[in-house]
């Protein structure tokens, strides 16, 4: 195998498991641009079993499993021992995910990863990102990316170069043909049905896109290079631009005309056919949503991103930057959203960030984690003034729920755990729904929540009255200094209030020394 002068790999393959085919690609790095080597394709029908039964079959199981040994043939050939397997929506959504996991290991050795729902979206986020900075749009021009998959849309509006909003809306292209089935089949008009159903999932946007706002919409994800062929007769295209009028005229040719007329004029397979017709139903929609003049068609595919991380040396370092950039810039605009005290936030996410890095030795925490606590700040007050007997468990339910650019499931619920504490409430992550968590993440959250909650205090008034706050470790105390000319009572009584809870995690006292602001010593 070829290893660079960076000690990396530069031939590697991916092998995709998705919901209508099972891909391989082969590529290799020269002088940093990838090519691809070889691409194998091989029809499957999981996604339709998966959003029709809930279970992926055990016939089909055998059969994935063949096509693997098949690619991992090739590899052999190859020599290569660089490569990832992955699956995506239908296997995700499957209720015997884990069982298939271990069928395909046993019976290929081939470990398959299961992209989660949200890291799959933000890395075709980050590919299109990447592409709005060579656009060179005016300030005033705003990227809403929609990412159509088999079994949901994604989301993001991108403003000044970051993800300002994200979401997802659980229909893809698939999901939305299955489940009308029934009607489809019985040779009904559905287009208007699936119109109004889809407005409905999309009406969300609405409240992302200002009054007047110039909007530029790209729209990637399936069936891309098919809908090049439907309006230009051209396949294997990058980027296409496409007027609303052509999508519109498009739209009502494939509702109108049967599925066998349109093949054959088209020179499209009956199978393609039919998922077009549910995928120009969600651009329809969110052409109509956004008012948008036309479509970038994107594409886009998750494999050359990945296969970028693995090959590129500096590439995961820019996926982890682009993360933090925008997960806080998104947590930002949600804590707009919710009219939340920004100063206060931006106050408590400055403490916290201040006795994180001061504690680095006594926690072990890395920067990913960080991250979360800072997201944890600025996320705190979201939901608490809908009801304020249960401002806790309001905050909890809102951060759980939220989409946060970049971040899994499982971190939406750490945030949320951590938020949802005060100097008087040390032990929620005891919850039902926190016993759902890891041991490892347990553990986590008492470290972050027992720097929130300290963080949370010096602020208690939410006024700010304290200025040059630094922080130092003496034996066995954490001593946070700081300057201030106000009555700080409230701040001095809440963090003793959480002395016990710090201590008990990290085996330090607290200790709050104030000094008069332009005290000459």
């Amino acid at each position: 195998m070829e290893i660079d002068e960076n000690g990396v790999n530069k031939i590697a393959a991916i092998i995709d498991i998705g919901s209508n085919e099972i891909k391989m690609k082969i590529s290799q790095v020269t002088k940093g641009n990838i090519s691809d080597l070889e691409i194998l394709e091989y029809p499957i029908n999981i996604g339709h079993e998966v959003f029709s039964e809930r279970k992926i079959s055990f016939e089909s199981i055998i059969n994935v499993s063949e096509i693997l040994n098949g690619y991992v043939n090739v590899l052999k050939e190859y020599g290569i021992v660089n490569y990832k397997a992955i699956a995506t929506t239908a296997m995700r959504e499957s209720e015997n995910c884990e069982f298939m996991v271990d069928q395909l290991k046993v019976k290929s050795g081939i470990n398959v990863e299961v992209i989660e729902s949200n890291y799959e979206k933000t890395l075709i986020y980050f590919a299109i990102m990447k592409k709005i900075k060579q656009l060179n749009l005016p300030k005033d021009v705003s990227t809403l990316i929609a990412y159509i998959g088999t079994g949901s849309v994604g989301l993001a509006l991108c403003r000044d170069d970051k993800i300002v909003f994200s979401h997802s809306i659980p229909i893809g292209y698939i999901k939305l043909r299955d489940t009308f089935t029934d009607i489809i089949e019985s040779d009904v008009d559905v287009g208007v049905l699936m119109e109004e159903y889809l407005d409905k999932l999309l009406e969300g946007i609405r409240f992302w896109i200002n009054k007047n706002e110039k909007l530029n919409l790209i729209i990637t994800g399936a069936e891309v290079d098919t809908i090049f062929k439907a309006i230009n007769q051209i396949e294997n295209n990058i980027e296409l631009i496409v007027k609303k009028e052509q999508i519109y005229s498009l739209y009502e040719e494939f509702n109108t005309k049967d599925i066998n007329t349109l093949s054959s004029e088209y020179g499209i397979s009956y199978n393609k056919i039919k998922c077009i017709h549910s995928v120009l139903a969600i651009y329809m929609c969110i052409l109509k949503v956004t008012k948008a003049e036309r479509i970038n068609l994107l594409k886009v595919e998750l494999s050359d991103i990945m296969m970028e991380q693995m090959l590129i040396p500096n590439a995961r370092k820019e996926l982890e930057y682009n993360i933090i950039e925008n997960a806080l810039s998104s947590a930002r605009n949600i804590c707009k959203y919710y009219n939340s005290n920004e100063k206060h936030c931006e106050t408590l996410e400055n403490y916290a960030c201040t006795i994180f890095d001061r504690l680095k030795k006594f926690h072990g925490l890395n920067q990913r984690r960080r991250l979360l606590l800072q997201i944890a700040c600025i996320l705190h007050e979201c939901g608490s003034s809908i009801n304020p007997y249960n401002s806790f468990e309001n905050v909890f339910n809102t951060i759980k729920n939220c989409n946060i650019y970049g971040l899994s499931h499982e971190e939406n619920l750490i945030i949320a755990c951590i938020a949802s504490h005060n100097e008087l409430a040390v032990n929620k992550y005891q919850s039902e729904l926190q016993n759902k968590l890891t041991t490892k993440n347990k553990l986590i959250i008492s470290k972050l929540t027992a720097i929130f909650i300290v963080s949370n205090a010096l602020d208690n008034s939410e006024k700010q009255k304290l200025s040059q706050v630094k922080v130092r470790i003496n034996k066995d105390e954490l001593i946070i200094s700081g300057e201030s000319n106000q009555n700080v009572m409230l701040e001095k009584w809440a963090v003793d209030r959480c002395n016990s809870y710090f201590k008990e995690i990290f085996g330090l006292k607290l200790r709050l020394s104030i000094r008069p602001e332009n005290l000459i010593i």
